[in-house]
């Protein structure tokens, strides 16, 4: 019996063994699965605290966007105000100069100034494109260039309104010269720095070669319309005319000097509004060269007359 007994130890001995380490490998078990409930949980924690930050990162553009938004509008509403003649004083004459929609020149790159050409078929549709955006403008009197590619321009507005257009030689372009009806290859080839330097770059001092010096066919335009707002106090005026002109003029309104001309002021786009009210003795600059109505049949931005 004893020796039986003795027999029964050893295995009842490693049966307890193995219990105990089943035991403690179930023990074991339970701890990973209590760690692994807890990095869930932590995990779930983070993918919140990620969802949270993703909803907060999205208010935040979602603040942001609104905030382009506000300003877009407040743009917007500042450009309806100088359209609709939230004027500066009911006395003070509203002026509107509009560039010639893109010219046959223009599409061709050829110096036109006094050249008669006239709109390409994509400057009738931007001509009728600001038809369209100051529709809603009381205009008074509409001015132009006696040269087709302006007048066709205000007629676009004029005829909106059965209006009659006022044609007036002084309102034209620069005369360019010996370069009239070039194509601006030629004139590069012959040229040379002449085109590319000093007249893109020199803009303010500029000479065409046998025609008008840039800045007094700035002033001869000036005085045109310095005489039509005399003419026309209290009013609305639309004057259609051309890049060089209006990029003088307003030189000169804002006090630009002619050697920094190219530098600080660009061509205003073809068919674009400028905005400036005269007070009758100074001209009161609001904003230059407005072209985003433009957008729907295409801006072109070119570098001739």
């Amino acid at each position: 019996m004893v020796y039986k007994v003795a027999q029964e130890l050893p295995k009842k001995i490693k049966r307890s063994e193995k219990m105990r380490n089943l035991s403690e490998n179930k023990t074991d078990l339970s701890e990973n699965k209590t760690n692994l409930s807890e990095n869930k949980t932590n995990l779930s924690e983070n993918k919140s605290d990620l969802s949270e930050n993703k909803s907060d990162l999205s208010e935040n553009k979602t603040d942001l966007s609104e905030n382009k938004t506000d300003l877009s509008k407040n743009k917007s509403d500042l450009s309806e105000n100088n359209i609709k003649n939230e004027s500066l004083s009911s006395e003070n004459t509203r002026l509107i100069l509009v560039r010639h929609g893109e010219s046959i020149g223009n599409a061709m790159e050829v110096m036109l100034g006094h050249t008669d050409l006239d709109l390409s078929p994509l400057g009738y549709k931007q001509a009728n494109c600001t038809a369209e955006r100051l529709k809603d403008v009381k205009i008074d009197a509409i001015y132009s260039s006696d040269l087709l590619r302006a007048y066709n321009t205000a007629k676009a507005c004029a005829d909106m309104r059965k209006m009659t257009v006022s044609a007036c030689r002084e309102l034209r372009e620069v005369s360019v010269g010996i370069w009239e009806g070039k194509r601006v290859g030629e004139i590069v080839e012959k040229w040379g720095d002449v085109f590319l330097v000093d007249w893109r770059y020199g803009f303010g001092t500029f000479t065409f070669p046998e025609g008008e010096n840039v800045m007094e066919a700035g002033k001869r335009f000036a005085d045109a319309v310095f005489d039509i707002a005399r003419r026309h106090r209290g009013e609305c005026v639309l004057i259609a005319s051309h890049a060089a002109v209006i990029r003088a003029f307003w030189s000169m309104v804002c006090g630009i000097a002619p050697e920094k001309i190219a530098d600080e002021l660009p061509f205003a786009t073809n068919a674009s509004c400028s905005f400036l009210e005269f007070d009758g003795e100074k001209m009161i600059p609001i904003s230059y060269s407005e072209d985003k109505h433009l957008e729907r049949v295409g801006i072109t931005v070119v570098k001739t007359c």
